[in-house]
């Protein structure tokens, strides 16, 4: 065979992965207040605004968690940018945001999404945009109506986690106060977890304000094990494992039979318990993986190695780059941050 009926190897360029604008902000219930009580209500009603009148207030207006379901989010992030970037010139999102007017400033109620894909394919036309012109509180309240009924998923954590901030925010001003059953009907959480977080509004008092439901979970299990000594929490452990053992033996399938159905089990009771379970047998993990590297592939062996060694210490990563994004028309209460694709 001669040069010329060589097949020529043609290098592959890899396509860079897509780092998303996501923008965020400080701004609390309390600040929103305050614009409410002490700046007059704009009364411009336009139906588009440009990205740089457009302000965000995640704690507030945002109601799931940062990276829940991060694979759906990332999917309806490469959705809607593929949309606004598909045609030359590039075209608006057929989905109106929701906004609203607080003071002098336009928040997002519903699309924070789509806002963050015009900034992330660098939009630079108007926004289209639909106003909402009950108070602060209706507003946070459809937001989170909005938010449960939307079409990315709403985890119970989130849920958990709005129920929460709707005790909080009614603490020391009884206008915002909601009764359990307007809680349940909004955040779907059940009453006897909306319970248990009122006891525990009650015991905390103002400390609540800045506190997280899952901070204070931790600090739940924490005062309960502290009034333990190191031996009753060990029985108790003990004992709690003994009786989820016993329950999982009387179980209709063999948990070693077949690991593979196992895995799959526990991944269905929650996404997260692999990873947990995982972090309980570190070294064994560890040492399986080596073991299996070690048979297969001897010649990488010592590099795996090295990189658990890393992972156990790891060493301050380099800062990556933020998107190229015009900070002209990014809003005065908003900062930038991103994040690659999975």
């Amino acid at each position: 065979m001669n040069a010329q009926n060589k097949k020529r190897e043609v290098p592959v360029r890899k396509t860079p992965r897509k780092r998303y604008v996501r923008l965020q902000s400080s701004l609390t219930l309390e600040d929103l207040k305050r614009f409410e009580a002490e700046e007059a209500r704009s009364t411009e009603q336009p139906d588009t605004l440009p990205l740089k009148d457009i302000h965000v207030a995640p704690f507030v207006f945002q109601w799931r968690l940062e990276n829940d379901e991060r694979a759906a989010e990332e999917q309806l992030m490469k959705d809607l940018v593929r949309f606004i970037e598909g045609d030359e010139p590039p075209r608006a999102l057929d989905a109106i945001i929701l906004v609203t007017a607080i003071g002098k400033r336009v928040f997002v109620l519903d699309g924070h999404h789509r806002l963050d894909a015009y900034h992330t394919a660098k939009w630079m036309g108007r926004v289209p945009v639909k106003h909402f012109n009950g108070s602060l509180k209706e507003a946070e309240a459809l937001a989170l109506r909005l938010n449960v009924k939307n079409k990315l998923p709403m985890t119970q954590d989130a849920k958990s986690e709005a129920a929460w901030r709707m005790l909080v925010a009614g603490l020391n001003d009884h206008t915002w106060r909601r009764t359990h059953e307007e809680i349940m009907r909004a955040t779907t959480a059940s009453r006897t977890n909306i319970k248990r977080m009122a006891r525990a509004l009650r015991a905390l008092g103002d400390r609540a304000i800045h506190m997280s439901w899952a901070d204070v979970r931790k600090k739940l299990r924490s005062q309960q094990q502290d009034e333990m000594d190191e031996a009753d929490r060990r029985d108790w452990k003990e004992e709690k494992a003994r009786e989820l053992a016993d329950y999982l033996m009387k179980g209709p399938t063999n948990l070693i039979r077949d690991p593979e159905i196992t895995a799959r089990a526990l991944t269905m009771v929650s996404s997260l318990l692999p990873s947990l379970l995982v972090g309980e047998w570190p070294e064994e993990a560890r040492e399986s993986l080596l073991v299996a590297i070690e048979e297969c592939v001897p010649n990488r062996a010592e590099a795996v190695r090295e990189a658990l060694d890393a992972l156990e210490h790891p060493a301050v990563g380099r800062q990556r780059p933020l998107p190229e994004v015009d900070v002209a028309n990014l809003p005065d209460t908003a900062k930038r941050n991103d994040f690659d694709s999975l």
